[in-house]
């Protein structure tokens, strides 16, 4: 499975869920597949998909996608700590892990040594589960997001080449009216309620 088609199978498995995407490369492969208004492209906050994610099913109460990337993870772990420490978070954290970092897809990340399942695990998420299967990942998701009352985390580990052309469509997005149609769908959700 390559990045391509662990979006694919994200999108496939949503319909009306807010989905965080993470930055450069996976929104830029996100638009290209299917840009709709529950879609939120992350293009310049390196490590903050999670935090983000987690303000909004915080907001809307409702399941909420964040689709991360190991090196985005890895920059700012901290999301996990604090999705963990929330056991009705209503949160399903995708992490894409090519055992790469960044857009330049040149330097090798830590993930064989450093494993965020396990730190996902340790910090208190319900569920924490690794594939490489392309079939398994979209069952994964759908399965989760139909019964999502916790943060689950599903990494996702990709062995193969992106399809040519999945970097371009990104530059025309006019980012204030990108965040007004997200706040628009998602705006005025109820807040989820606090527990005691």
């Amino acid at each position: 499975m390559n990045r391509n088609a662990a979006i694919r199978a994200v999108i496939s498995a949503t319909t009306v869920e807010p989905v965080i995407f993470t930055t450069e490369a996976t929104c830029r492969v996100a638009r290209m597949i299917s840009d709709r208004r529950n879609h939120l492209y992350l293009t310049a906050g390196m490590g903050m998909a999670s935090s983000l994610g987690i303000g909004v099913a915080m907001q809307i109460g409702r399941p909420t996608v964040v689709v991360d990337a190991y090196g985005s993870l890895a920059r700012n772990p901290m999301g996990l700590i604090t999705a963990g420490s929330m056991p009705a978070l209503r949160l399903v954290h995708v992490v894409l892990d090519d055992g790469l970092f960044g857009a330049a897809q040149e330097t090798s990340s830590p993930s064989s040594r450093a494993d965020i399942a396990a730190l996902a695990g340790a910090a208190g998420y319900a569920t924490v589960v690794s594939t490489a299967r392309a079939d398994r990942f979209l069952a994964l998701l759908r399965g989760e997001l139909a019964t999502a009352t916790r943060p689950v985390l599903i990494r996702c580990l990709l062995s193969e080449p992106d399809e040519s052309g999945s970097a371009a469509g990104l530059r025309a997005l006019d980012l204030p009216e990108h965040a007004r149609r997200f706040r628009a769908t998602f705006g005025d959700a109820p807040p989820m309620p606090r527990s005691a």
